[in-house]
């Protein structure tokens, strides 16, 4: 009998951690819940604020309307779009930004995301001259069309993981 209880406690003790670590992993830090795009100035730039929508901080400062902010699973980093058709991931805590290389420059490329592990982005490109949806893989560097309709000619949008 005591054994019993001794695994029931356990068990409870588990549960509460793995509760704590997915509602830290769904909410990471509690400062930066929304990330979305302002046009303070005439240029749309990306933000964080909290989920009141105050304190908001201000992550990027460019020539170019930045567009389609996703946040990484593990709430880390932001993937979003350009208007001179990159797509540039920004680190949460050193505020670093980096571009990602997914071919030519001036294709526009739209509502990129992150794989739930990180290791892919998903997004849309024109690139093919219709937009569809193509993969790039973060560890390898190459880039795949996606094609859930075979070789049917279909324009795809709007993708999320």
């Amino acid at each position: 009998m005591h054994t019993d209880k001794k695994n029931r406690l356990i068990m409870k003790n588990r549960f509460t951690l793995i509760t704590i670590f997915l509602l830290l992993l769904c909410y990471g830090n509690a400062y930066s819940d929304i990330a979305f795009v302002a046009n303070v100035n005439g240029n749309w730039e990306l933000f964080l604020a909290d989920d009141n929508g105050k304190n908001p901080a201000q992550l990027t400062n460019t020539l170019y309307d930045e567009k389609d902010p996703c946040w990484s699973w593990d709430k880390k980093r932001i993937v979003y779009a350009t208007s001179d058709g990159n797509l540039n991931i920004v680190d949460i805590d050193s505020r670093e930004t980096f571009q990602i290389a997914v071919g030519k420059k001036k294709t526009p490329k739209i509502t990129p995301c992150f794989s739930p592990d990180g290791d892919k982005l998903a997004f849309v490109s024109t690139r093919s001259g219709i937009m569809e949806i193509w993969i790039k893989d973060m560890k390898s560097g190459k880039v795949r069309r996606l094609r859930p309709f075979g070789e049917s000619v279909v324009e795809c949008k709007d993708v999320a993981w």
